[in-house]
């Protein structure tokens, strides 16, 4: 079984060189603490963290809330990333140059989340087989949608 991702494949189109260097190890944006891979992953699960106390429908005694304020939902996205944060090693000036792209990236997360209270499910996950267009063998498709919103007019997927 081979493993491909999306990322990787736009990786490979938006730079081949990068990408095969990367492939080797070097430049990996897993040993540096404030590649902007990082900085998506932490936005990603503050996200996740946010969205899942307020509007997750698969929690139990779930109930809509009433909408809530930009300041509130952002001062929580502040709370989870800091809790994030305890984790990493911030210092110097990369450090105060990561926080500030964050500080930014957390207010129109803030912005999105704001616009889109809408009940939904989180890290969904979807597996499904297909067969080969010429009858010998299947494929697999495998996937996790960040995010479902349920809206009035039926389910939607959103990236957050």
């Amino acid at each position: 079984v081979y493993r491909v991702r999306a990322s990787q494949v736009q990786r490979m189109l938006d730079n081949p060189l990068d990408a095969i260097l990367q492939s080797y190890g070097f430049d990996n944006p897993d040993d540096d603490g404030y590649s902007p891979q990082t900085l998506g992953n932490i936005l990603h699960r503050a996200a996740e963290i946010v969205g899942r106390r307020n509007w997750d429908v698969s929690r139990p005694k779930y109930s809509p809330k009433n909408p809530m304020p930009r300041e509130d939902i952002l001062a929580e996205l502040q709370r989870a990333t800091e809790k994030i944060l305890q984790n990493f090693q911030l210092e110097g000036w990369a450090a105060q140059n990561f926080r500030r792209q964050l500080d930014y990236r957390l207010k129109n997360l803030a912005g999105f989340m704001y616009c889109h209270q809408e009940p939904s499910c989180f890290e969904t996950e979807y597996d499904t087989e297909l067969s080969a267009s010429n009858g010998k063998g299947k494929i697999r498709y495998r996937a996790r949608i960040d995010r479902i919103m349920f809206t009035d007019a039926g389910p939607s997927r959103a990236r957050t």
